[in-house]
């Protein structure tokens, strides 16, 4: 199953990144030869690019891959799942508000039609608020997933 889901998503992204790539290069030469640009290529690029990096990103949370500082995390037991709880509730809060403050601006203008393609404006931000409801999943799954690996460690001892 992890591996299918693995699978999808690297073919969603590689759909979007081959698109944003085609799109973009069909417009520079409309720019060059034609004298001339696609108006609705720079607004479809820009949504293309934010559904790729909320996909990746929720991949990073899930697979645990991260830029991030471990010399504190990496001392002992404690200090590793003290951090992992830490992360895990910021990855919660950052979850709500993008959840939250996305949901506030798409009920303000979400129907605002975007220029040039005349999608609705929604369409920017509705990849955060699906990517906060995950994170929110992500984070609650992790500290559950620390706290009963403590439990099973402690019962070893």
């Amino acid at each position: 199953m992890k591996n299918q889901v693995k699978k999808v998503e690297n073919i969603m992204l590689m759909i979007l990144g081959l698109s944003m790539t085609l799109i973009m290069f069909i417009n520079a030469l409309g720019r060059y030869i034609l004298g001339d640009t696609f108006l609705w290529a720079e607004e479809v690029i820009r949504l293309l690019f934010a559904w790729a990096m909320f996909i990746g990103i929720t991949d990073l949370f899930i697979t645990g891959g991260h830029i991030g500082f471990d010399v504190v995390s990496n001392r002992n037991k404690t200090t590793r799942k003290v951090c992992a709880v830490a992360a895990y509730a910021v990855l919660i809060i950052i979850g709500w508000n993008l959840m939250v403050y996305g949901a506030g601006i798409i009920s303000v203008i979400g129907k605002i039609p975007l220029p040039a393609t005349k999608l609705p404006g929604a369409m920017f931000y509705i990849p955060g608020v699906i990517a906060g409801v995950v994170w929110i999943f992500i984070g609650i799954w992790g500290i559950v997933k620390t706290l009963r690996k403590q439990e099973k460690d402690r019962q070893e001892e």
